[in-house]
């Protein structure tokens, strides 16, 4: 089988199992390390590398085979220094050991390049004949191959002894790593006795496909269930938060009437007083409102008689009045509060309502409301309670006007 036709199948191979990371923007979180990206386009660089040597030794072209095996030292010098780099910091092994280990990766890739600067002088590495295109190598090649066993064995051993004390949970991944060195180391011996035979990219593929198998894919599982754990969560949360906001809702809502509670009074009191003191607030109105003889409905007639004269009070307010300002206040007490509308405006639906009370105490089972109403006064009001106040006696003068005056 020619030397290319391998160099295909591994080009296919990578492609396909790694097509997914390679398509990645970011990789930190599904592999621990962008590096980890970077070290499989440097493997897929020499591939297409190692499968031009193959054409252009096959067709004896000198020069462009020349120019490749330059290349190939070069991208197998990345290899190894991508490759230390991953291994150490997918395990953020930051101790002296692995400070080491990345130095001398890129120690390796950078006397790589100085013996390739020095062979175009003098070939220590190797050599093309340009007549003949034949490929000759020299002791530095093998000097280099002998340093990566070395380290790939090192890394292998250590990988391996760290397995070992490693959880269940990320064993296999270490064990991968472990195995990826130890491919390498056995190939790249096997490169030393022939180097027309492509063992190096043999060793990088088998070992890619055994941190595939048992490391990428366990990262993947891991991340699926994480996302899984991650939506359940958030789909509790959801409902949590709805369960919270219906909570909230019924705490702030009168259940016999619809509008605001006297928990949600205190909350909107709250908020002006706020206002007020950062001198932001906006013109407002209070309204006070006291519902007339509901103690004798209730006591005459009972308290479903007492919840209707209620409902009925609430349904002449809104009349006059916005719904959604109404805030109840007591048993038979309600406010309004009314914020950036025309004070005339306000004043007069105010004369209307008053209008409406006084006919309803000329009828029967109406409800007679005694009302009052004050606006803020920046200049004078530190505090919402001080508008309520000036509601509140206006309001008790009503209702005294409407005992004596009118029923």
């Amino acid at each position: 089988m020619p030397y290319y036709v391998f160099l295909i199948v591994a080009i296919a191979i990578h492609i396909t199992i790694n097509v997914d990371t390679l398509r990645r923007k970011k990789t930190e979180g599904l592999y621990g390390l962008g590096t980890y990206k970077l070290f499989l386009i440097s493997i897929f660089a020499f591939y297409i590398s190692d499968l031009l040597w193959g054409i252009f030794d096959a067709n004896k072209l000198a020069i462009p085979l020349y120019v490749d095996t330059f290349i190939y030292f070069v991208l197998m010098g990345l290899t190894v220094f991508l490759w230390t780099r991953f291994a150490i910091r997918f395990i953020n092994m930051k101790n002296i050991f692995g400070r080491v280990v990345e130095m001398v990766g890129l120690a390796f890739l950078l006397a790589e390049v100085v013996i390739l600067v020095i062979n175009f002088f003098t070939p220590i590495l190797f050599e093309i004949d340009l007549q003949t295109a034949v490929y000759t190598t020299h002791p530095a090649r093998d000097i280099m191959l002998w340093i990566q066993i070395t380290m790939y064995l090192l890394m292998f051993v250590v990988y391996l002894i760290i397995s070992f004390r490693s959880s269940a949970k990320i064993r296999r991944r270490i064990l991968a790593i472990s195995a990826f060195s130890l491919t390498c180391a056995a190939l790249i011996f096997a490169q030393i006795f022939d180097p027309y035979l492509p063992f190096y990219s043999m060793a990088i593929l088998v070992g890619v496909c055994v941190l595939h198998a048992f490391m990428v894919n366990d990262i993947r599982h891991d991340m699926a269930s994480a996302l899984n754990a991650l939506d359940e969560s958030i789909r509790r949360e959801k409902v949590q938060e709805e369960a919270l906001d219906d909570a909230m809702h019924l705490m702030r809502t009168d259940a016999l009437t619809g509008v605001h509670s006297r928990h949600a009074y205190v909350e909107a009191e709250q908020h002006y007083d706020t206002l007020i003191a950062k001198k932001e607030c906006s013109p407002f109105a209070v309204a006070v409102f006291d519902l007339n003889g509901l103690k004798t409905i209730n006591d005459t007639k009972g308290h479903d008689a007492g919840d209707r004269y209620i409902q009925d009070s609430v349904k002449l307010i809104s009349g006059f009045f916005p719904f959604d300002s109404i805030y109840r206040f007591g048993g038979d007490e309600f406010v309004v509060i009314i914020e950036n509308e025309d004070p005339t405006s306000i004043k007069r639906d105010h004369s209307a309502f008053m209008s409406a009370v006084e006919d309803n105490t000329r009828l029967d089972d109406k409800p007679v409301i005694s009302s009052g109403i004050s606006f803020y006064k920046k200049e004078a009001d530190n505090t919402f309670r001080a508008v309520f106040q000036r509601a509140d006696k206006v309001m008790y003068g009503r209702k005294e006007y409407l005992k004596k005056g009118l029923r």
